[in-house]
């Protein structure tokens, strides 16, 4: 090879090296996803209530979706857009209006909504439903999320996050409610900011 031919290979070895470099460290600065969860806690926290526990929030959906950007950012989505991020809510403390609330037969409100992610009773969380525990509350949510949007990802014309919405809030896929679009930009928001 001719001392020309060196220099430029030795110039590009060099280049990537120094790219490789900055890259890694760019990337071993970033905090920690539950770090990143956190910081968005008092920032979409509904006005005028107690928020969650920052930290134990970004753990729980940090661990809950295994270090997955995305799970976090549809279960941190779905907790800002149900609960405000509200401690009340995750401990099903409810004002009278809130946790989906009716009247049953003997006149006594009921609520069917269950902690930060308002989910309803089913077989698949009957074993845990009305747990405190952040955690508990956020694997179950990721649960139901997963099954969503399995059970969109076949509806030709529906991005399967809006056909999740569309489940979790009581509808099928193909069946838009008022509140989806709002839904998705919020999404868009968290996933900027993680």
């Amino acid at each position: 090879m001719k001392t020309d031919q060196k220099i430029a290979w030795g110039v590009i070895a060099f280049s990537i090296a120094t790219s490789c470099a900055f890259s890694r460290a760019a990337h071993s600065e970033s905090p920690p996803l539950a770090a990143r969860i956190a910081i968005l806690v008092p920032r979409f926290a509904a006005k005028g209530v107690e928020a969650v526990d920052a930290e134990a929030f970004g753990a729980a959906v940090d661990t809950a979706c295994k270090h997955d950007r995305e799970c976090a950012a549809r279960l941190v989505t779905m907790a800002i857009a149900e609960s405000g991020l509200s401690a009340a809510v995750a401990r099903s403390e409810y004002k009278p209006h809130e946790g989906d609330s009716f009247i049953d037969r003997n006149g006594v409100r009921q609520h069917r909504a269950w902690g930060t992610f308002q989910q309803h009773k089913s077989r698949n969380n009957a074993d845990v439903w009305g747990s405190d525990d952040l955690l508990i509350q956020a694997r179950s949510a990721r649960s139901m999320q997963l099954g969503a949007l399995a059970e969109c990802r076949s509806f030709r014309g529906v991005l399967p996050e809006v056909g999740m919405w569309r489940i979790l809030s009581g509808r099928g896929c193909a069946f838009p409610y008022s509140g989806e679009d709002a839904r998705q930009q919020l999404l868009a928001r968290v996933r900027r900011a993680l």
